[in-house]
C-alpha cells in the first residue's frame, strides 16, 4: 500500500565551498529566539547540525551555546551534532564527555551537543541496541549513512513511541 506523507521543509540544504558553521549556527540562534517567542509554551527546538566539514569561520564553542541556551517553558533547545566521513576514521557515538576527543574542532561539537534528557537516552539505547552512559551526549563523529538515519530518528521520534 502506497501512502504520501506531507512535511514542512524549512531549509533546503546547501553546500559551497567553505563551512561557515559559526555564521549558520548565529542564523539559527537568530530564527529560533522569534520562534521560542512566539511559542513559549511549546517543547523546545531540536536542532541538528549535520556538517562534512570544520568551521572555516571561528571556533563553533560559542554559537553552539547560543543556541543550547534558546528555550521554551518546557526547556532549553536540544542541540545535535553530526560530522560526516568516509568511514575510514574511527567513530565517536553518543559520548558522555568531549575528553576522548583531542581539543580542536571536533571536540567543540562534542562539548557543544545537549547532553540527552533521560528518555531520549533510553530510547536511544534502544534504537543502537547498546546502553549508553548517564551524559551521554547527542553527538557522532566520523559518521557514516546508518548513524545519520539513527540521530534523525533519536531526535525527533515523539517520546511516547
Amino acid at each position: 500500500m502506497k501512502s504520501t506523507v506531507r512535511f514542512p521543509v524549512w531549509f533546503d540544504p546547501m553546500a559551497d565551498g567553505n563551512t561557515p558553521m559559526c555564521a549558520a549556527l548565529g542564523l539559527a540562534r537568530e530564527l529560533l529566539d522569534g520562534w521560542t517567542q512566539a511559542h513559549a509554551g511549546s517543547h523546545p527546538p531540536i536542532i541538528f547540525n549535520i556538517t562534512d566539514g570544520q568551521a572555516t569561520d571561528g571556533d563553533p564553542s560559542a554559537s553552539l551555546q547560543g543556541v543550547r541556551s534558546v528555550a521554551t517553558q518546557d526547556g532549553p533547545a536540544l542541540m545535535f551534532n553530526m560530522f560526516l566521513a568516509d568511514g575510514s576514521g574511527g567513530r565517536v557515538t553518543y559520548p558522555a564527555s568531549g575528553a576522548i576527543v583531542p581539543a580542536g574542532p571536533l571536540r567543540s561539537l562534542v562539548d557543544g551537543s545537549s547532553v540527552l534528557p533521560e528518555a531520549m537516552r533510553k530510547r536511544a539505547g534502544q534504537i543502537l541496541e547498546t546502553t549508553l552512559p548517564e551524559g551521554a551526549r547527542g553527538v557522532v563523529l566520523n559518521a557514516r549513512l546508518m548513524d545519520v538515519i539513527k540521530l534523525l530518528d533519536i531526535g525527533s521520534r515523539p517520546s511516547n513511541a
